[in-house]
């Protein structure tokens, strides 16, 4: 199986979550240029933070979690988004990675898990001139 095709979400006896998806980025059709697809890691962002959110329900846990959000590889890429939008203003994006972390309580990951998906994602998304349009579902 290719590593683009992998999503594997990993959920440790230590109560640690690990969700690693291979598919960070993808070729358009007829496209010799990658782009970054910001809509999964947003997507998958808001998922992992809903699940811990749940788990700690569940079991009554109401204390610290640790998120972080890291994507490799990105030197140059533009958003998908780009592909439906001529201009549009969005930019390569600049960096070769992109690493994200933030620390949350368990009634915030219940009550707010926008704003904790929006803690991770915003700088890659202004990164790549997407801000948060297009994303305020998963960001509210």
């Amino acid at each position: 199986m290719k590593e683009e095709n992998i999503v594997d979400l990993e959920i440790g006896d230590d109560g640690r979550l690990i969700l690693f998806c291979g598919r960070g980025s993808d070729f358009s059709r007829g496209q010799d240029q990658q782009f970054v697809l910001d809509s999964v890691a947003a997507l998958f962002t808001r998922g992992i933070v809903e699940l811990a959110g749940q788990i700690g329900r569940e079991h009554g846990y109401s204390g610290r979690w640790m998120f972080a959000l890291g994507l490799t590889n990105l030197t140059g890429k533009m958003t998908s988004a780009a592909l439906n939008r001529f201009g549009g203003g969005y930019v390569p994006y600049s960096a070769e990675r992109y690493l994200e972390s933030t620390e949350v309580v368990t009634s915030e990951l219940l009550a707010q898990p926008g704003a904790v998906t929006h803690r991770l994602v915003r700088r890659l998304l202004r990164g790549l001139g997407t801000g948060a349009h297009g994303y305020q579902q998963l960001l509210l």
